[in-house]
């Protein structure tokens, strides 16, 4: 099948915006671009006619989004695009990412040549004389956007860098498939171009909000961010955010032993006070005064800018369109921006701004304990694998292993921070202040995390030996056809790798199956849990469906997963389906 360059010119990607409209849609199929002007009639009908029917690349999700708002043709399944095949070939973490984005002008540049970045720098340049700049001006994003916007549509720049851009990804495409093939991971490939295609019709779809809700929220954690500044200013005479925090700390009590870079006005470094290190800080002096205030100002903090930045993404119709990367990170994992849900915990208030649509309910289903449970299947861990088919969790099986039927949930809690450590490849002093302040193992010593590593090796030798027959490949390959590269400096963390990157391909493939029969229920997955917004009089079908397929199993390994409802919004206390049956619950569906 012959595959066809696909690019589109906007007025922006604020797609759901009101102002938004397509101009232009650019198509080729090898023999040279060609350009339809969204205001000619003639040229729209003709464009219709291709997108109807036609198979296309194009860079990203931007383009079939654009199909989608301005023709009403969804082409995400005939559709591949060359970002996701980059993630794909060359897995990357996100400071990685940052460095260097694997935009379309970067990759045209490195492997077909300079003239695509060319046509940009001139069309920027054409910018510059529409807005009034001097030439030598460096436009903003908001110029360059503005620029989209006014720039005449039979522009000659505008039309040159717009048709290049299909010649271009159609190029890319084909550079790409051979080192993909190369590179071992064309197997991958196609189920990669359903996943992205999921997601983006997840995108298009978006997440029910409720604005009532979301006003209250914003007065009410904006209260308390102002409270907990003004308590913090009043008790310490600075701002929470001022260096001079660090000399409160120091008289204090609090030991700091992290510094910035070193500079000219700063040449031993400022102390680091990130929140991070402050979060760190807080578990090691738990009883600090001045550090609980500036958790405090820190967690306000969190909630107030998530709720006013969510704010920003909101449409007309009350929906988020969150933007979705389906290779998100280096093992795979989505990430999930703009906003980014992904990083809202279940216990912030923020989740309880998505509510069900209207007759709906929202079903959330999550895998439990996948990543170790892999590990386990992986490994054909045997002096596990007894307890797990009789339906016995793996914290609790390695509790029995190692303490005996007795054990106390202190000694349950102790082995599964021993796992997690293992797995995610923590260190002794991590895990330390996570066994004291998260586990509320108040003696624990270094020693103590060390004979707990080692009792769950003594019960796991089988997970043990992989995980060092691991650190020897060159690369983590995983059964999807995907691959995690190695980090040679922490070879500890391949066990990791393969858990991880195994746990996301098992999750996609259970997505992709309730896909399949239910689609359009579907909002977002991350981490480990699928949410869907179903509508009530199919719940009891499709939670029964869900649970099928997120129970399939691994490796003979059994899967169980936590399936909640939610009648009013995502942040409250989810119920079974056997009590929102009987109408055990508070409130009603929306």
């Amino acid at each position: 099948m012959d595959i066809i360059g696909l690019d589109t010119e906007s007025t922006g990607l604020d797609y759901w915006s009101p102002g938004w409209r397509l101009r232009l849609v650019q198509m080729d199929k090898g023999d040279g671009p060609v350009i339809f002007d969204m205001d000619n009639p003639v040229d729209e009908k003709a464009a219709r006619l291709v997108l109807e029917s036609g198979y296309f690349v194009s860079h990203n999700d931007a383009d079939v989004i654009a199909v989608w708002m301005h023709f009403g043709i969804d082409i995400s399944d005939r559709n591949e695009d060359t970002l996701t095949l980059a993630s794909l070939i060359w897995p990357r973490d996100k400071q990685e990412a940052k460095k260097d984005p694997f935009d379309l002008k970067s990759l045209v540049t490195k492997y077909i040549g300079p003239e695509l970045q060319e046509a940009e720098d001139a069309l920027h340049a054409r910018f510059r004389e529409l807005l009034g700049k001097k030439p030598e001006a460096k436009l903003t994003q908001a110029q360059i956007g503005e620029g989209f916007r006014i720039i005449p549509s039979d522009d000659p720049v505008y039309l040159r860098y717009a048709g290049m851009d299909a010649r271009d990804v159609r190029r890319l495409h084909a550079i790409l498939v051979k080192e993909a093939k190369k590179k071992g991971v064309y197997r991958a490939w196609r189920n990669e171009c359903r996943i992205r295609a999921m997601a983006t019709r997840m995108r298009i779809r978006g997440m029910k909000t409720s604005h009532g809700r979301l006003s209250v929220l914003l007065t009410e954690w904006g209260g308390r961010l102002a409270q907990a500044r003004e308590k913090w200013e009043s008790s310490y005479q600075c701002v929470a955010g001022s260096p001079k925090r660090a000399d409160v700390l120091l008289s204090s009590g609090v030991k700091l032993t992290k510094r910035t870079e070193p500079s000219t006005k700063f040449p031993e470094g400022q102390w680091q006070l990130t929140s991070k290190v402050i979060e760190e800080l807080a578990e090691q002096y738990p009883d600090n005064e001045p550090l609980k205030l500036l958790m405090a100002v820190a967690e306000n903090y969190n909630v107030a800018t998530f709720l006013a930045t969510l704010s920003g993404f909101i449409d007309s119709s009350d929906l988020v369109h969150s933007s979705i990367s389906t290779l998100g990170t280096v093992t795979g994992r989505w990430s999930v921006t703009q906003p980014a849900v992904q990083t809202v915990s279940g216990n912030n208030p923020s989740r309880s701004v998505i509510v069900p649509r209207d007759g709906n309910v929202l079903v959330s289903a999550d895998l439990g304990q996948i990543e170790p449970r892999v590990a386990v299947g992986l490994a054909e861990e045997r002096n596990l694998i007894p307890d797990l088919l009789n339906g016995i969790d793996v914290y609790s099986a390695a509790a029995n292993a190692v303490f005996g039927p007795k054990y106390t949930p202190l000694q349950r809690k102790k082995i599964k921070r021993g796992i997690l450590g293992t797995l995610y490849g923590s260190g002794e002093a991590t895990l330390e202040k996570q066994a004291k302040y998260l586990d509320g193992w108040a003696d624990v010593t270094r020693a103590d995390i060390r004979e707990i590593r080692n009792s769950w090796k003594r019960v796991a030798p089988a997970i043990n030996e992989y995980a060092k027959y691991l650190q020897q490949l060159p690369v983590i390959k995983l059964e999807s056809g995907r691959y995690v590269p190695q980090d040679d400096e922490r070879r500890y963390k391949a066990i990791n790798s393969m858990c991880q990157g195994t746990a996301r391909d098992l999750l996609m493939e259970r997505a992709l199956r309730i896909s399949e029969r239910y689609d359009d229920y579907l909002i977002i997955t991350m981490h480990d849990e699928i949410l869907l917004d179903v509508p009530v009089d199919k719940l009891e079908e499709v939670v029964a469906y869900v649970r099928e397929v997120m129970e399939m199993g691994y490796n003979g390994i059994p899967t169980p997963t936590d399936i909640e409802i939610f009648p009013e919004c995502w942040g409250a206390a989810g119920i079974s389906l056997k009590d929102y049956l009987k109408g055990d619950y508070h409130g009603q569906a929306r």
